[in-house]
């Protein structure tokens, strides 16, 4: 698992590529809470496009860590009720059942060829060999139509076996304890 935060990131393969279909979005159930709390919660600014660490239960349903993710906050100005002062806190918590970590095929138009140690035979001095990107050409040296299979290193793998197959997860979320949002 990868992560990945942060302004106009970008989900990419063990190439550097792109990943395709990567800007998709889930669009689940929109959960609003609304809680009073006696001191200004400078807490809740951590949590803008956070998901749940943990299992948490919420109006009596049961939700698995991992499947909420907060999605926008509103707080109003100090109130009083009966002398005790309050501040009202509304937090919306977007729920995705199969949970917030994506996850995408290693595939891509580009692979990682070459690097490794090179030893100097008349000196016997090691120099360190950077991987290269070099674009996936068929057995005509045409370059592909259709994102390619890429193993762990991103290297091409021409015809994987299912077993090869390598899965890529992204945790572009940071996971906080959801307890202190329901008071």
């Amino acid at each position: 698992t990868e992560a990945l935060r942060g302004e106009g990131a970008t989900l990419v393969n063990k190439a550097g590529e792109p990943l395709e279909g990567a800007e998709r979005e889930i669009v689940g159930s929109v959960i609003s809470i609304s809680k009073n709390f006696a001191t200004w919660p400078d807490w809740i600014e951590s949590y803008a496009m956070a998901m749940n660490a943990d299992t948490i239960r919420l109006r009596g349903r049961v939700f698995a860590a991992r499947t909420l993710k907060v999605i926008g906050h509103s707080y109003g100005d100090e109130e009083f009720e009966k002398d005790v002062r309050y501040f009202p806190l509304s937090i919306e918590l977007q729920y995705n059942p199969l949970g917030w970590r994506r996850q995408f095929y290693n595939r891509g138009f580009y692979q990682l060829v070459g690097g490794g140690t090179v030893i100097d035979p008349s000196t016997g001095e090691e120099t360190r060999v950077e991987k290269k990107v070099k674009k996936i050409l068929d057995h005509q040296g045409n370059p592909f139509t259709e994102p390619q299979w890429l193993d762990k290193e991103g290297k091409w793998l021409p015809n994987p076996q299912p077993s090869q197959v390598v899965v890529l997860e992204f945790d572009d979320l940071e996971e906080k304890p959801f307890r202190p949002l329901l008071g």
